[in-house]
């Protein structure tokens, strides 16, 4: 592991406590060489502060951002790429997006990887981590994870209850588990032994199932808000009514994650601003670039002990403080990118249905290397759960298959 101090994090943090008027966003002075990383993910517990990054591995600090250390493959990770994670104590979770959980029992000094050598094709995409109740809870694209020990773990899927195995988002606080996913949001008051499920836009799907993706979840006793594809809906009555709020004041309908503060604000980010709902008086705030954000999407928000709100980017970790937003400087675009071309065409069709998770895989796209960690891909990814029929993307005949991996080959007959 690799230990930085940066007092600027430190001062940065004191600096914006106990204000009222938060006016701009400002970017955090990172360890070198990590300040514009793409930061995915953010978890808070007390003075602790747990930072995912896209090929960067993982940032802890535990006293409110003044000291970090880096976890990555240089140091025992299996992979750079993190989606959040918890600790307690030396025990260290962390979830990334590909390789399953990499957990250290000796506070990072030693790691063991838990991803296709030990899972094989599920729970390979992990969506966080928590600790709670001594228990660990591991939102996954194959389910819910649980465990004590990981050897003994249990998944709660479809057929236990909840909407969708393919999970995006979870909050927990006592009995109580939220889930978002690709079909509705999924709530728990028992630990997981049963489930209600809802559909936030009121659309449904094949089998009553709810045609609504739930990137982001928030409670507040029977105050339940969801995040979503096409907005942000809010039940006030435990999911039997929902309303969709922020319409008419958000410029991206795309919610990316939620966030309420101690002075019951909602905090949402999208893929174009941050706004915040004061839940007393209903009243909107915007942050958008004006106010010092970055282009581009704002990925997770998180809410440190001291009251401060941080945003993490495409391009790096940001703190809502007093003071003239910073201008960032301008990323240089290549000229061979910024020419015109003629549209290619689209000849083969999506291999899944508008129902399913027919969206790319962004982290490996169709001639990428995934950050240089794989070879040139030459297709792309669809990640859905077992059992979602697949469409053939043309007319033409299978000439191989290679059940037990799921693999396929299509001959077709356009080209």
């Amino acid at each position: 592991m690799k230990e930085f101090s940066a007092i600027a994090i430190s001062m940065i943090l004191m600096a914006s406590c106990g204000k009222v008027d938060l006016e701009s966003w400002q970017r955090v002075n990172l360890p070198e060489g990590y300040s514009d990383s793409h930061v995915l993910s953010i978890d808070i517990r007390d003075d602790a502060i747990l930072l995912g990054t896209y090929g960067r591995g993982a940032l802890l600090s535990r006293d409110n951002g003044a000291n970090w250390i880096v976890y990555d493959t240089s140091n025992g990770l299996s992979w750079n790429f993190i989606l959040g994670g918890d600790w307690q104590g030396d025990y260290l979770i962390l979830a990334t997006l590909g390789d399953g959980l990499n957990i250290s029992e000796d506070n990072g000094n030693n790691w063991d990887r838990y991803g296709y050598n030990f899972f094989g094709i599920e729970y390979l995409y992990t969506v966080g981590a928590r600790i709670h109740n001594n228990k660990k809870f591991v939102p996954t694209a194959d389910g819910l994870v649980i465990f004590d020990s990981i050897a003994d773990r249990r998944a709660i899927a479809e057929n236990d209850g909840i909407g969708s195995q393919y999970i995006y988002d979870m909050k927990i606080a006592g009995d109580t588990i939220a889930l978002g996913s690709l079909h509705g949001y999924s709530i728990s008051y028992d630990g997981g032994s049963t489930w209600v499920n809802f559909s936030p836009n009121g659309k449904f799907v094949r089998k009553r199932a709810p045609a609504c993706r739930v990137r982001a979840v928030e409670f507040q006793g029977l105050n339940l808000f969801a995040g979503c594809d096409d907005g942000l809906y809010i039940s006030a009555d435990g999911g039997k009514n929902w309303t969709q709020r922020g319409a008419e004041n958000l410029a991206s309908p795309f919610i990316h994650d939620l966030v309420i503060d101690e002075k019951n604000n909602l905090w949402v980010a999208t893929y174009k601003e941050i706004a915040s709902l004061n839940l007393k008086n209903d009243e909107w705030t915007i942050f958008g670039l004006e106010s010092g954000l970055p282009r581009g999407s704002i990925n997770c928000l998180g809410i440190t002990s001291e009251g401060d709100v941080l945003a993490g980017t495409h391009h790096g970790l940001f703190i809502l403080s007093e003071g003239t937003p910073i201008p960032l400087p301008e990323s240089h675009v290549d000229d061979t990118f910024s020419s015109v071309e003629e549209p290619i065409h689209q000849w083969m069709l999506r291999p899944l249905g508008p129902d399913d998770q027919n969206q790319k895989d962004q982290t490996y796209l169709y001639g990428s290397t995934m950050g240089g960690n794989f070879r040139q891909h030459q297709g792309n990814e669809y990640n859905n759960p077992e059992s979602v029929p697949l469409l053939a993307v043309d007319d033409g005949v299978i000439v191989y298959i290679f059940r037990e991996i799921g693999h396929s080959v299509l001959r077709c007959d356009t080209r």
